[in-house]
């Protein structure tokens, strides 16, 4: 057989069996066994829906590339998928998949094409900015968490995160229920709530953030993110938010935020694709002198199965964000305060402290030698 034919039978047997990883032997890096318009339909419809929000139609026009998408699946902005072997993703019901992931079904080295299904089972999660490799399966219950480079199996259970990746935790039955059992209640009366409970959360300036247990209508809260506040607004932060993204300075940066809502202070530097969030970015507080460094994403809400969390972020003054970090909603910088590269910052961090890692952990004082 040639090389397309070897392709075409090693993906036909992964589709056939309970294989999950296949090495085929390459002679060059021509994989495409597409049809050319059909390979640049996927990639034009995975382009797409980097900037498409979650929703039936979303859900329906990704599953014309090959893909298998089961219901209720919620699946946000700026995910990168496989143009060449969609066929070999499999999302069950419900699943949820964070911001930024990437969902690679084959990869190439030197001179094998290993090919691999990627398999999320029903009422599963990752984490935002997350990797998942051929051959990897999250059985029900399991999830990774913010930043997870990952192959393997993760069981029910499970929370692996980091890159490396690590076992994080492993949650009984009722841990389990925490992240991904609904309320029981009627949704009109989990609806009428939620809006009196956002509502309060907004006029208080003093309450960082809230938690909210899902009883809606969905497989998850993540699919309701329009009923988070007014949907012209979520648009028009979402639009601001990608604006920014394309500023070539720190001062055009901050304008696009401060006319979302945003209060940023004097002094302020925000590196290159600084991101806040899209429904709740205005709820970001920089004081004086702060630095964000690229890529820097401040959140404001996240959504598991069964909960909702909203939040804002407060950074005080002095404080520096290094490239890459994550803040957490609901998340305040103390004075002075440095986040390493590529860390995930939650709840408070005291002033004048160093904090790294995923989750970021006391590392020493500012004032203190390394």
């Amino acid at each position: 057989m040639n090389q397309k034919e070897r392709i075409k039978a090693a993906v036909q047997e992964l589709l056939s069996t309970d294989k999950m990883t296949i090495e085929v032997p390459i002679d060059n890096h021509h994989i495409n066994i597409l049809p050319l318009p059909k390979l640049w339909y996927n990639k034009s419809i995975f382009f797409i829906q980097k900037w498409m929000v979650p929703s039936h139609f979303k859900n329906a026009l990704m599953r014309t590339t090959g893909a298998k998408i089961g219901k209720d699946c919620c699946l946000p902005h700026y995910h990168i998928w496989d143009a060449y072997f969609p066929e070999l993703i499999q999302l069950g019901e419900g699943v949820l998949i964070g911001g930024l992931t990437t969902l690679k079904a084959h990869e190439i080295k030197e001179n094998k094409l290993i090919l691999g299904k990627i398999i999320l089972e029903k009422r599963t999660m990752t984490g935002g900015d997350t990797i998942l490799h051929p051959g990897t399966i999250i059985r029900e219950g399991g999830m990774t968490g913010f930043r997870t480079d990952f192959q393997g199996e993760i069981k029910k259970g499970e929370i692996w995160m980091g890159n490396p990746p690590f076992l994080f935790s492993t949650l009984d039955q009722a841990g389990i229920d925490k992240y991904f059992k609904k309320k029981e209640m009627h949704h009109k009366e989990y609806y009428k709530d939620a809006r009196k409970q956002i509502n309060a959360f907004l006029k208080d300036k003093n309450q960082m953030f809230f938690k909210l247990y899902y009883g809606g209508k969905r497989a998850g809260p993540g699919n309701d993110w329009w009923r988070a506040r007014p949907v012209w607004k979520i648009w028009y932060n979402g639009i601001l938010v990608e604006l920014s993204r394309l500023m070539p300075t720190s001062g055009l940066r901050k304008l696009c935020y401060r006319l979302m809502g945003a209060t940023i202070g004097k002094n302020v530097y925000l590196g290159k694709n600084v991101i806040f969030d899209h429904i709740y970015g205005d709820l970001v507080t920089l004081e004086d002198d702060v630095v964000l460094e690229d890529d820097t994403y401040v959140d404001g809400h996240s959504y598991t199965m069964s909960q909702t969390v909203f939040g804002r972020v407060l950074v005080k003054k002095g404080a520096r964000v290094k490239k890459g970090a994550m803040l957490y909603c609901g998340t305040l910088i103390g004075e002075g305060s440095i986040i390493e590269p590529y860390s995930l910052a939650q709840k408070e961090i005291p002033a004048g402290e160093v904090w790294g890692g995923m989750p970021a952990k006391f590392i020493r004082k500012v004032h203190e030698k390394e």
